[in-house]
């Protein structure tokens, strides 16, 4: 439990899990399960107070990406803005059978008071409905701790109460093939909706017709990779043809896929620098004498506040732009300039 709670917002969601669980299905009197999830949570709650506070108290991530605060009308656009872009999100990722046999099995689940299928209905709902009731900022990722309940109820839905009407309605017995033949079914089904996805997401990931957000965060803008092995492969090629090496200097922190890249290449010298003001040029510069200096960046910025984004004015006067690799679509690059 303590572990969920460092996993960002989705992990936190966990923690509802067990009061979920004990709720539904333990057997009264429920005060012993009480007792020990009572116990449970505060022990969770020291291990993790000190980071919960210092989180609090130094970053403002509680407001930029959530409607705290906000009025009420301005609450009320947000949630239907995102109960619009959830419902996209579902009906492209667990397709439209999927989708709709869970709202059959919740339903089934509510009728027939199963608590099982209540069980794992409630732990799917629950981080949907708070992400569209809190977040200013939304992402499909968001919706993957929903996924895995939703599935299994709906293999409990077909199994449980879907097949053994259809036996019954056409006359068969209830064997183990029979119980099999919905499952496949639906298989076959769910594959006509998600096969063509599926495979270009396989094979070729810049072709898949995914949603705006996730070409954005994944193909096309940053932090997608795109760009990034094709510009660490020139810098490669250029520190084998340089006698002493060459020096890297690259501006964001998150350059993570280009440190990875470059890690165990002796002949470069990644180093990190922020791209604005006079000093950090002139280190640049003196770089540049002692070895062949370049320095990378994500174009667009990284970074939507003007302060922490290279000055690319600045740093032209002092290099040259040589090589620009582009991401899919066209609207974001990985450049690399050289120091004159």
């Amino acid at each position: 439990m303590a572990g969920a709670i460092l996993c960002k917002m989705p992990g936190v969601l966990t923690l509802l899990t067990p009061v979920i669980a004990a709720f539904l299905l333990a057997k009264p009197p429920r005060i012993g399960v009480a007792k020990q999830l009572a116990l449970s949570y505060c022990i969770t709650l020291t291990l993790v107070v000190v980071p919960i506070v210092i989180f609090l108290l130094t970053t403002r991530q509680h407001h930029e990406k959530s409607v705290l605060g906000e009025n009420a009308w301005a609450l009320m656009v947000q949630v239907a803005t995102n109960v619009k872009t959830t419902y996209k999100w579902l009906w492209f990722y667990w397709t439209p059978p999927v989708l709709i046999l869970g709202l059959v099995g919740f339903v089934f689940a509510v009728i027939k008071q199963n608590r099982e299928h209540l069980l794992l209905a409630a732990t799917s709902l629950v981080p949907i409905f708070t992400f569209i009731a809190i977040s200013r900022v939304l992402f499909s990722r968001y919706l993957l701790l929903a996924t895995v309940p939703a599935l299994t109820l709906v293999a409990g839905v077909v199994t449980v109460d879907i097949t053994p009407r259809i036996a019954r309605l056409i006359g068969l017995a209830q064997s183990a093939a029979v119980r099999a033949v919905p499952g496949i079914l639906l298989c076959v089904v769910v594959g006509l909706f998600a096969w063509k996805v599926n495979w270009l997401v396989l094979t070729n990931p810049a072709h898949a017709p995914l949603p705006r957000a996730d070409l954005n965060q994944y193909v096309e803008r940053w932090p997608s990779g795109y760009g990034v092995a094709e510009a660490a492969h020139y810098l490669q090629c250029l520190a084998r043809a340089s006698p002493g090496g060459i020096v890297v200097a690259h501006h964001d922190l998150q350059d993570f896929g280009l440190k990875v890249s470059l890690m165990n290449e002796n002949r470069i010298a990644v180093r990190h620098l922020t791209m604005r003001g006079e000093n950090n040029m002139a280190k640049l510069v003196a770089w540049s004498r002692n070895k062949p200096t370049f320095v990378v960046l994500n174009r667009p910025p990284v970074s939507r506040t003007p302060s922490e984004q290279p000055d690319s004015p600045e740093l032209l006067k002092v290099a040259d732009l040589v090589q620009s690799f582009q991401k899919p679509g066209g609207r974001a690059s990985v450049d690399v300039y050289r120091l004159k």
